[in-house]
């Protein structure tokens, strides 16, 4: 597992992949285990975190609260579990998990064959069938994919306030995964599928090579039509496919790819205002304080001083 890195603390079990992101694990009861994700990087093999379980996984329940995650499963699937939506899935190994726009996070819950063989008593008590689950959602597909999730909104946004605290209660993680698991068993969840994919694999490549191109240097302002052009599809069509992938149009997104390389580069460099301003594709430094102000809601050199400030370094 390189780079990947597990130790234990308050009661869970942190992951660290390549320094950046953070996977907190916490084996709730026997054969079934709660991660919360918080993804800093464009990609981390599924085969990083086979040392945290016990037993085959026989479905997995995923909520994602921000940006988007590529699940590539070994029969060629694509499926995007996106911010807001959430997915439930039986035991088809995912290949790689992929985060497009390097930020995201979700929160996953395990049910490994461990949990089937022997029922936690908890389970027995709160009606939470796992079999039944499955039968409900999982009849007609390997999995379901909703934006409609209305029932189990409250205890998933309950469950993130309380993974977001340094030491969260243990007790309380088991509670709110009872309930969204005893929702589920019911059939009170009334889940509404949405469709998996609707890209084939060339067209999500072509969203991605839009991608690069639009980052590898944030200083030149290439349009639509030219990368339309180079990579022989429509701009319509381009465009479609990147919302897809990435979850906002063209122009948002390179705008917060601007705005977090400035960033970068306002914390941790001595460059002036007007290279940064240069380097992030601003022809002029009014321009760039203009928009650096509008979407961050203070001028680049008032963020510069905040974060020198928080360092202890000399203003």
């Amino acid at each position: 597992m390189d780079n990947f890195y597990v130790y234990e603390k308050t009661g869970c079990l942190r992951a660290v992949y390549k320094g950046k992101s953070r996977v907190s694990f916490f084996r709730l009861f026997p054969g079934i285990l709660l991660s919360y994700n918080e993804i800093k990087t464009k990609d981390i093999p599924s085969d990083s975190f086979a040392p945290l379980f016990t037993s085959k996984v026989f479905m997995r329940v995923n909520f994602s609260l921000v940006g988007i995650c590529e699940v590539r499963m070994c029969g060629g699937n694509d499926i995007y579990v996106k911010g807001g939506t959430m997915a439930i899935s039986r035991n088809d190994s995912p290949k790689t998990f992929s985060y497009p726009s390097d930020s995201y996070t979700g929160i996953e819950l395990y049910v490994e064959t461990e949990a089937l063989d022997q029922m936690p008593e908890e389970f027995t008590r709160f009606g939470v069938h796992p079999e039944k689950i499955e039968r409900l959602y999982l009849s007609h597909q390997d999995t379901l994919l909703t934006d409609r999730w209305d029932k189990l909104c409250p205890i998933a946004q309950s469950l993130s306030e309380l993974l977001n605290l340094d030491s969260p209660d243990i007790e309380q993680l088991r509670l709110y995964s009872l309930l969204i698991f005893r929702t589920l068993s019911t059939g009170e969840a009334k889940l509404e599928n949405i469709p998996v994919s609707a890209l084939t694999s060339r067209q999500i490549e072509c969203a991605k090579s839009a991608e690069r191109l639009l980052t590898k240097n944030l200083s030149r302002r290439i349009t639509i039509p030219e990368i339309a052009k180079q990579l022989d599809v429509g701009d319509s069509s381009l465009k479609n496919w990147f919302r897809y992938v990435f979850g906002k149009s063209i122009s948002d997104y390179v705008r917060d790819s601007r705005i977090r390389e400035a960033k970068q580069l306002l914390s941790s460099s001595a460059l002036s205002i007007v290279d940064i301003a240069a380097r992030v594709g601003y022809e002029n430094q009014a321009k760039f304080t203009a928009m650096f102000h509008k979407y961050c809601g203070y001028t680049p050199s008032i963020y510069r001083k905040q974060q020198r400030r928080q360092c202890g370094s000399p203003e």
